[in-house]
């Protein structure tokens, strides 16, 4: 803890503004969830990508549509319809932005879990097809340089995928078996956690490394709601099954910083500072909800008095 003069963006530190006669103490970064607009269709276990400002969701299940091929555009308040997926999918995992997305794997009606499609801003087209069965682990990076980690598929949880625009190519096992499990970063700098276990593994480009837990009240810990673009910026949240506890990741260390409002939200984009969670557990779920971060300051009026410096 330091006293400094005016201002002060450090957690713990202590700051007066002589100009206002206050003194502030600043408690940190403060997570909360909201409600944002609800989707016109109804998702369950459908694909996500983009920010809290611009984000997207396609595919999963919706009433009337067990293989949904419904993609819609988040603009920070309300969902559009946007271009449909050439193929219904269910389990997809989702990458990139809204106007360069990518749909990887998920169950189909015809095709396995072997479809990738990509994304750009109006349209879906069909991109290389991945080696091994993708469907219910969880994907992250970019449109160009995606990976993605775990599977439904029993003998496939502990693999990991990488496209590159193109083709896909099989990249470092992971030490833990993942399902239902969130994924945030990059391509060469990524972090996953959950999948019925509460183990955290980072990515270098080439192999995983085993990082930190979460205490959770479960280890079935079912993290579909989460995302990040960086390893530093990632987020998880329980589903509906175990909780509704949100962890933030800062490169070591998992904190717990919020709960979402009804535990019910899917799948999760954006990052910890402005997160974005879509869907539900049905068909019929419309939910959307924000993360949003924002710094917390405490104040206090204590009239003119004179910062001496110590020392």
């Amino acid at each position: 803890m330091k006293l400094s003069n005016c201002s002060s963006n450090t957690a713990n530190d202590i700051f007066y503004n002589p100009t206002t006669c206050e003194l502030s103490y600043n408690i940190g970064v403060t997570s909360t969830w909201s409600s944002g607009g609800s989707t016109i269709c109804g998702h369950c276990a459908a694909g996500t990508a983009g920010s809290q400002n611009s984000g997207l969701v396609f595919g999963g299940c919706a009433p009337g549509s067990f293989y949904s091929v419904n993609t819609e555009e988040y603009n920070g308040s309300s969902w559009s319809l946007g271009g449909n997926l050439s193929t219904g999918t269910l389990f997809n995992s989702g990458a990139g932005t809204q106007n360069a997305a990518l749909s990887m794997g998920g169950s189909t009606p015809s095709f396995g879990a072997c479809v990738t499609e990509e994304y750009n801003g109006s349209s879906w087209a069909a991109g290389g097809l991945p080696p091994v069965w993708i469907c219910g682990g969880s994907g992250t990076g970019t449109q160009n340089s995606a990976l993605h980690v775990g599977s439904g598929q029993f003998n496939f949880r502990c693999c990991t995928q990488e496209y590159n625009g193109s083709s896909w190519a099989l990249g470092g096992n992971t030490n833990c078996q993942h399902y239902c499990n969130m994924a945030g970063g990059t391509q060469n700098a990524a972090v996953t956690i959950g999948g019925f276990n509460d183990v955290s593994e980072e990515y270098n480009g080439s192999s995983w490394s085993t990082g930190a837990t979460i205490s959770s009240n479960s280890a079935a810990l079912n993290c579909y709601n989460g995302g990040g673009d960086s390893q530093n910026t990632s987020y998880a949240s329980h589903d509906s099954n175990v909780g509704t506890g949100t962890y933030c990741y800062n490169g070591s260390t998992w904190s717990l910083v919020s709960y979402l409002i009804t535990g019910t939200a899917w799948r999760g984009t954006g990052n910890s500072s402005a997160g974005l969670a879509v869907g539900g557990t049905t068909c019929y779920c419309t939910c959307t909800y924000e993360l949003n971060a924002t710094p917390g300051v405490v104040t206090f009026n204590v009239g003119q008095c004179e910062i001496i410096p110590y020392g």
